[in-house]
């Protein structure tokens, strides 16, 4: 799906800019709590993932009043050190991954959230710019980009949470 919606940021509003949605269908401009997302679809192989993921919609400009958007050709996610995990996610868990204020290239944290780009088969530019950035060459395949999202949570409020990466590799005190 592609809508002018951000239920975490806008909930209940069509104030948003463009995103593209992907994982499980039970998505609206309301966030969606977790019996929400269990009347919808898994969003991969794993019957129990009911999560849903959103990014800003790409669009390739061609000229001031000629843009095209730009369909994702494949959408991963990956859950890393699961094994290590502390608690499990909590009821109605939400999170942004990155800045959801960012409104230029210095509003983004590179090393906090992993954000890299990069062409997935060559040629490859990531020593010569921030890894923030798009290539700044013409890539001979697919653009890949790497976002990573917070991995501490104050299991009191949901709504707080936190990087590792941004805390010397743990979770800031309180937090799990």
């Amino acid at each position: 799906m592609v809508k002018n919606i951000d239920p975490i940021v806008y909930p209940g509003q069509y104030r948003s800019h463009m995103h593209s949605f992907f994982g499980s269908d039970a998505v609206t401009k309301n966030l969606p709590t977790t019996a929400d997302r269990e009347k919808g679809c898994a969003s991969g192989e794993n019957p129990n993932d009911l999560s849903v993921y959103w990014i800003p919609t790409l669009y390739y400009v061609r000229g001031p009043t000629d843009s095209v958007e730009v369909n994702p050709g494949m959408f991963s996610t990956y859950y890393e050190n699961i094994d290590k995990a502390e608690i499990p996610y909590s009821q109605d868990l939400f999170a942004i991954a990155g800045n959801a204020t960012a409104r230029s290239q210095s509003d983004v944290n590179e090393g906090t959230t992993g954000l890299t780009w990069w062409c997935e088969n060559g040629p490859e530019d990531r020593q010569n710019r921030n890894r923030a950035l798009m290539p700044r060459v013409t890539c001979s395949g697919n653009i890949q980009v790497i976002l990573r999202f917070p991995d501490c949570v104050q299991t009191s409020n949901i709504k707080n949470y936190a990087y590792t990466a941004a805390n010397g590799g743990r979770c800031p005190s309180g937090m799990k």
